[in-house]
């Protein structure tokens, strides 16, 4: 869908321009392209590709547990006599969570997919081994996790570091 080509693409730009900046930081060689020209073609082009299959495919499942639950939800307020003022203020409040949790696991995706780009333009940087080892990094402010807080500043090997971001729904960290 459109809105989810914008935010995939987006958020894996902003990650593979992060990585850039990161690269140039460390006195690593940068790719000559930008990461416009780098998500056109080969590996960044699948790897987009890969997050859109993906997220439409939690996205689906999220929302069929969605409506799932809402009609659970009412046939237990119906079997149970309730009003349907009193139905309706009970699902607005459930659809109310139910939004706010869906927001949280986009914004999670995005984390997501920021890591990827990151590490794809990391590994086909070459960076890896002692020279290239990713580091964790969090947001820094009083809101990080003790889990997170407890991971920041451990390096990891490019490998090891595939499906570390995010550690949770929420997660704020990425890799320098």
């Amino acid at each position: 869908t459109r809105w989810q080509e914008v935010y995939v693409r987006s958020a894996y730009v902003r990650g593979l321009d992060n990585a850039g900046f990161f690269i140039i930081q460390a006195g690593l060689e940068p790719l000559a392209e930008d990461a416009e020209s780098l998500v056109r073609r080969g590996l960044h082009h699948e790897a987009i590709q890969l997050h859109y299959t993906r997220g439409f495919t939690e996205l689906d499942s999220v929302t069929r547990r969605m409506v799932q639950d809402l009609v659970r939800h009412a046939a237990d307020a119906i079997a149970q006599g309730w009003t349907p003022e009193r139905l309706a203020t009970s699902m607005r409040k459930d659809f109310t969570k139910s939004l706010a949790r869906a927001k949280q696991m986009a914004n999670t995706e995005l984390v997501k997919i920021h890591a990827d780009a990151q590490l794809t333009l990391y590994s086909e940087a070459g960076v890896e081994g002692v020279v290239g080892m990713a580091e964790f990094a969090t947001a820094g402010d009083d809101r990080v996790c003790p889990e997170c807080a407890s991971l920041d500043g451990q390096e990891y090997t490019i490998d090891e570091a595939r499906g570390v971001i995010p550690v949770h729904i929420g997660c704020r960290c990425i890799w320098i």
